[in-house]
Parts: C-alpha cells; sequence; structure tokens
C-alpha cells in the first residue's frame, strides 16, 4: 500500500479487508483528491467531485439566490452526509471520500455489507462509471438526525446518488440517464426537483429548517440537466445552503457564537475525517504540517472511540485537543483567525466535534 495510508490506521483496515477478499492487486495513490487505481491490468484515473461555488443572493424580504446561468434548470436536495464515489474494482467494491482516502473501515464494512453495494458494483462494473452520492445514516461518517434517516433509509446506512461520471468518455452522465441508470439498477437518488421555480424551493427550504434543526437536508444544489464535461459541471453547479440565508442565520450574539462552533467542528470533521479543505473557512492547499497531524487525529479518533474506560478517554481527549489545536492554526483562514473570537471558538468547537465524532 501507499505511504499515505500507512500511517492511518482505518483506512490501512479497510484496505487489509479489501485486500484479503479481492482475486486482484489493486494498486492505489492519490492525485491532489483525485484516485489513480491499476488493477486486473488496467488503469483508471476517479476523478474527485468538483468543487462548487455558491450563487449570488439578494435579500427582499427572503434570500434567494440570482444571476443564475440560464442552462440551470434543475434542482437537487443537499443531504447533510459525506460526498463518497465508489467504483467498482472487478467484484470490488471501493469508497473514497472526497479527499481521496479510502472510506473508514467501520463504515465501509457497514456500506459494502448491504444489498443495495452488489447493485452498485454492478452499475459501476457494467457501465465503466464512477457514482457519485451522498453517504448518510447512524453508521455514517455524519452521525446526526439519527431516527429521521432510519425512517427515510428503513435502516442505519444509505446511499443517494446525485452523479455518475463515464470514464471512457470523460464526462457526466445528464440527469435522465442518472434517472435510466438508478431505476435499472433499483438505486436512490437524492430527491430533485426538476424545474426552477424559486417560490416553491424557497417554501421548501425553509421546511428544512424546521425539520431537525436543518441538519438534516442543508439546501439545494442548483444543476443543469445535460450535465457533461468536468469543467462544464464546475460551472454549471452552485450549492444553496440555509447557512447563507440571512433569515435563518442565528439572531443574537450568543446564537452567532453558536453557529459559529459548530462551523468549525465541521471544519475539523471534513478535514480529520474526509481529507478535505473547505475555502473560504479553511486555506486552499495542506501542508505537510497539516497533513501530519491529521493522521495523528485519525489514529486517536480510532483510540477514542474503542477506549471503554473514562480515564483513558480523558486522556486521549485530552491529546487529541492539543493536536486539533494546533491543526486548525494551521489550516483556518487568515479572516476567520483574525476574528476577536477564534480562542473562544476554536476551544468549544474542537470540544463539539470530539463530543460528536469520537465518544
Amino acid at each position: 500500500m501507499q505511504q499515505l495510508v500507512k500511517l492511518m490506521s482505518k483506512t490501512q483496515s479497510t484496505w487489509d479487508y479489501i485486500e484479503g477478499i479481492s482475486s486482484i492487486k489493486i494498486k492505489y495513490r492519490r492525485s491532489k483528491y483525485s484516485v489513480i487505481l491499476e488493477y486486473g491490468g488496467r488503469e483508471a484515473f476517479i476523478p474527485a467531485y468538483p468543487r462548487i461555488e455558491s450563487p449570488r443572493y439578494i435579500f427582499d424580504g427572503r434570500t434567494v439566490p440570482t444571476d443564475l446561468p440560464k442552462e440551470i434548470d434543475i434542482v437537487q436536495w443537499k443531504a447533510n452526509g459525506s460526498n463518497v464515489r465508489v467504483f467498482a474494482a472487478g467484484d470490488i467494491l471501493l469508497a473514497f471520500v472526497r479527499g481521496g482516502q479510502i472510506l473508514d473501515f467501520k463504515q465501509y464494512i457497514a456500506l459494502a455489507g448491504k444489498d443495495f453495494a452488489k447493485r452498485l458494483i454492478e452499475l459501476s462494473r457494467d457501465e465503466n462509471v464512477v457514482i457519485f452520492g451522498e453517504l448518510v445514516g447512524p453508521d455514517s461518517l455524519v452521525r446526526l438526525c439519527i431516527n429521521e434517516w432510519r425512517s427515510i433509509l428503513g435502516g442505519d446506512i444509505g446511499y443517494l446518488i446525485f452523479d455518475v461520471y463515464r470514464l471512457e468518455e470523460k464526462r457526466f452522465l445528464s440527469m435522465d440517464e442518472v434517472v435510466e441508470v438508478a431505476g435499472k439498477y433499483k438505486l436512490r437518488m437524492v430527491p430533485t426537483e426538476w424545474e426552477i421555480d424559486i417560490d416553491k424551493l424557497y417554501k421548501r427550504i425553509a421546511s428544512f429548517h424546521r425539520f431537525c434543526r436543518g441538519e438534516l437536508w442543508e439546501g439545494f444544489v442548483l444543476k443543469n440537466r445535460e450535465r457533461g464535461s468536468y469543467s462544464k459541471v464546475r460551472r454549471l453547479t452552485l450549492k444553496w445552503r440555509l447557512e447563507h440565508m440571512r433569515e435563518f442565520a442565528p439572531k443574537g450574539k450568543d446564537l452567532k457564537i453558536k453557529r459559529r462552533i459548530l462551523d468549525l467542528a465541521e471544519v475539523i470533521r471534513k478535514y480529520v475525517m474526509e481529507g478535505y479543505l473547505d475555502p473560504p473557512r479553511t486555506k486552499v492547499e495542506e501542508t505537510e504540517r497539516s497533513f501530519e497531524l491529521r493522521q495523528r487525529a485519525k489514529v486517536l479518533v480510532e483510540k477514542g472511540e474503542n477506549a471503554l474506560e473514562k480515564q483513558g478517554r480523558i486522556a486521549i481527549s485530552k491529546e487529541l485537543s492539543e493536536i486539533l489545536d494546533e491543526l486548525l492554526d494551521e489550516i483556518i483562514s487568515d479572516e476567520i483567525k483574525e476574528r476577536d473570537d477564534y480562542g473562544k471558538i476554536k476551544k468549544f468547537g474542537i470540544k463539539k466535534f470530539i463530543k460528536s465524532v469520537v465518544w
């Protein structure tokens, strides 16, 4: 295995498991957030999902996006989960998080053990595609709204497809094609609105805010129906999130501080658990030091999950807090670090992450 994964015990456990069940040798390396695989005499370049921007907004009693490109004509619900791409190397399901690392062992086993995982393999292998979807539910990397997700999924983990990329053509399938293949293989898609009706969308997004504190569906992704090349998809995909809407923003100083704490905890989760930065809240590029600190944090998170005695958890929590304190200083944007309340927000953001992810 590559040096990248040797020091990350959770992801190494996943690779060890895959090597034990696979009849073919699978070699793996990262190129930024993309993945290059070698297996069975072939090489496959598994692209990262394009980093998408937010639209401009106007406020006139309500916050709505404006100046949308004319090609944007559909909307998909944005689940609060993890962007995970899946690909079949032979009969083996591979699942990579946004940063390009293989999915952690516990989540991988939960995903691979579901009946729909076999259909994901069939779709990827038969159509030679990379499938992009949101990994959700209590057994995913984002353990929020547990009862609500169980009600929707009928289980503890689910995978909601939002895009499909055909390798030999180097293009994203149109949304009509995605609907077709998802139906053919009996796989779930994220809910989709097939027209841009701002009044209806605003009512829908307001309902998201009322449901599970706005932590189940966190907004919309605005897209063009035809999709196409990587550059076209990046240009014609925008995210409309609850947190960008003035009327749903926290009111009062204490609520604003709480929101910043949650934001910082989310930044930690995305980088430590999924391996990617989230500009403009973070810097654009990771450093050797941030990479090293992330590796150490990952190991401690696993130790914390397995620690049974209170004293052991306290010791791990203290060490992890110290690492995350330095890690945040390394990756957070200068604009956030210059705020007067950054020290306070950082302290409680770290506590929130440890409480929600480790314990």
